[in-house]
C-alpha cells in the first residue's frame, strides 16, 4: 500500500515474481513446534548492519513470562544482503539483553554440531562461537537443545 491520500491509499500490495505461501507456512509450522520460539527468552545479535541474530530458549522449565513450558534452544541467522557474508556469533559475549544465570546454564549446550531446519546443512558451535557463511538473502535456523 502506498499510504497516500485517497484513493490511492487503498492501493493493494503489487504481485511478487514468486510465491512466499510455502516459505511462510514452512516458518509457522517451526515457530509452533516449541515453547521456546513462541514465548521463549529472547537475545539479539547484530554483527554486521545486514545480519541479524535470534536466540530463542526456554531453561529450567519456565519461560519468558514465567509459565511452565519445555525446555529448547533455537537460533536463527537472517543475511538481509544480496552478498554473501561471514559471520561470528558469540553466545558468551557481555550482551545486557543476555541473563548470565542463563548464560551458565546453556553454555554446555553450545557445543556440538546442529542441523538446519530449513536446509538441512550441518553447522558446528566451539565453545559458544558459531562462525557461519550466510549466502545473500538467505537464512539459517538451528535447534541446539
Amino acid at each position: 500500500m502506498t499510504g497516500f491520500l485517497d484513493p490511492f491509499n487503498r492501493g493493494t500490495f503489487a504481485e511478487a515474481p514468486y510465491d512466499l505461501t510455502p516459505d511462510y507456512r514452512q516458518l509457522a509450522r517451526l515457530r509452533k513446534s516449541a515453547d521456546a520460539l513462541m514465548t521463549g527468552h529472547v537475545v539479539f545479535f547484530a554483527p554486521d548492519a545486514d545480519c541479524l541474530g535470534v536466540l530463542r530458549y526456554v531453561v529450567g522449565g519456565r519461560d519468558a513470562l514465567g509459565r511452565q513450558a519445555a525446555d529448547g534452544v533455537y537460533f536463527v541467522a537472517v543475511n538481509r544482503s544480496e552478498t554473501r557474508r561471514l559471520v561470528v556469533f558469540d553466545f558468551l559475549s557481555k550482551n545486557s539483553l543476555f541473563a548470565e544465570a542463563h548464560q551458565r546454564t546453556l553454555r554446555s549446550m553450545l557445543n556440538g554440531s546442529f542441523t538446519c531446519q530449513l536446509s538441512r546443512q550441518q553447522y558446528e558451535l566451539r565453545d559458544a562461537l558459531l562462525e557461519i557463511t550466510l549466502e545473500g538473502l538467505s537464512a539459517v535456523w538451528l535447534k541446539i537443545g
